[in-house]
């Protein structure tokens, strides 16, 4: 349920705001309907789990490398262009995945999803900082991931039914459909940056370079950057292995849906539910909590095999991916300038994409040489150590606000 404070905060959000919001909704839609079935659709045409870690692991390159650029890019270029060139990467790899006739032609179609998610994220993020204050920019978002966890609900439970009902090649029909409808959308977005300026390719990677190290000046962001890192580890094993594991249980595609969509339901209602958690424990201590129970699922995973019990364990691994990717967004908002918040949104995506790689590509080796439960448990473990980890971090990175970076900018 949106809290009484929410109301008069969305009333006055123009239509800029609503727009960028329709196009959350359908990119993420997009994503949640390709990437959580990409392990059985590999598995169909052959890969192993080895590949199949590489595979899951190729967007996170992209989404790695790109944003390194990819702030000082959108803070010159804009981010209306940045949104389009979005959704035509979306578009390019719906082609792809319709027209692969072997495992390997998905690479290039995960390259293409990367791409987008690269593109998107950090612009869309940086679009709600500039619409709202930094007080009101983390409930906005919360808002906004909230709605977009409707996503992870509906993509994977349609995706499972189009492959047990008809086959892949609708899924990837509709996803192409629904980028067309996001790209559309973006042509309809008012600029909120200032005059778009053209920078040569060594000017770009100067001011870069420059951009990234104001950003890390941040106490605020490093604690955040850090906490995304473990997060997208964790999230690229369950992306990459779950769906193999319900499938050697003797699970059907439509029953790894099922799951899937609870694990959304229960991101979803902790992004609506966390404000009174925020307040009573503050962001960092938040995103500690998260983890441990994101532990405690792998933990728990290679022990249980009946559908209830794995339906529980959805519904507890969904509560860190929940709030995370907000209280994240929202130290940034809270910890940068405005002029650097693209750069910070970016560098965040970077830390997400270098998770996700190192999840996916470590623990599929590990899953290929010693078996989904080792990859579990020590999963489990590398997490715990990693909260201990923030733990610290977030003693050293206390009182990171906007106003001791915006003071540190001025000294360098």
């Amino acid at each position: 349920m949106i809290g009484s404070e929410m109301i008069p905060l969305l009333k006055k959000q123009d239509h800029a705001y609503w727009i960028a919001l329709s196009m959350k909704m359908l990119h993420g839609l997009g994503w949640f309907l390709v990437f959580p079935i990409m392990p059985v659709h590999a598995r169909q045409l052959g890969a192993g789990p080895l590949i199949v870690g590489l595979l899951m692991a190729t967007p996170a390159i992209f989404q790695m490398s790109i944003p390194l650029l990819g702030g000082t890019i959108t803070a010159h270029l804009g981010k209306k262009r940045m949104f389009r060139w979005a959704f035509a990467a979306g578009i390019l790899s719906a082609g792809v995945y319709f027209a692969a006739p072997q495992y390997l032609w998905l690479f290039l179609g995960q390259m293409l999803l990367g791409t987008s998610h690269a593109f998107f994220e950090p612009c869309f993020g940086a679009h709600l900082a500039d619409l709202a204050e930094p007080e009101e920019t983390s409930r906005l978002l919360g808002f906004a991931m909230g709605l977009h966890g409707i996503n992870a609900m509906v993509g994977p439970a349609t995706a499972g039914y189009l492959i047990d009902g008809l086959n892949p090649g609708a899924v990837f029909v509709l996803y192409m459909f629904i980028m067309c409808m996001g790209l559309g959308l973006a042509y309809f977005l008012p600029a909120t940056d200032s005059m778009p300026q053209t920078l040569k390719m060594a000017q770009l990677i100067s001011t870069s370079r420059q951009d990234n190290r104001i950003a890390l000046l941040s106490g605020a962001v490093r604690f955040a950057l850090f906490s995304s890192w473990t997060l997208f580890i964790s999230w690229a094993v369950f992306d990459s292995f779950f769906p193999i594991y319900t499938e050697d249980l003797g699970h059907s595609v439509r029953l790894l849906g099922l799951f899937l969509m609870i694990r959304g339901v229960s991101s979803t209602v902790v992004r609506f539910t966390a404000g009174p958690l925020v307040n009573l424990l503050g962001l960092k201590k938040l995103i500690s909590a998260a983890l441990l129970t994101s532990s405690l699922s792998f933990l728990a995973l290679p022990f249980i095999s009946s559908p209830m019990a794995i339906l529980g364990i959805s519904l507890i691994s969904g509560i860190a991916p929940g709030i995370i990717p907000v209280a994240s967004a929202a130290l940034i908002a809270e910890g940068l300038p405005r002029r650097h918040r693209p750069v910070g949104m970016a560098l965040n995506q970077t830390f997400v994409g270098f998770g996700r790689l190192t999840g996916s590509t470590t623990f599929g080796y590990v899953t290929e040489t010693q078996g989904l439960q080792f990859t579990f448990t020590s999963t489990a473990a590398v997490i715990a150590v990693c909260t201990a980890a923030l733990a610290a971090i977030g003693r050293t990175a206390a009182g990171g606000t906007e106003e001791d970076t915006s003071d540190s900018i001025k000294n360098s």
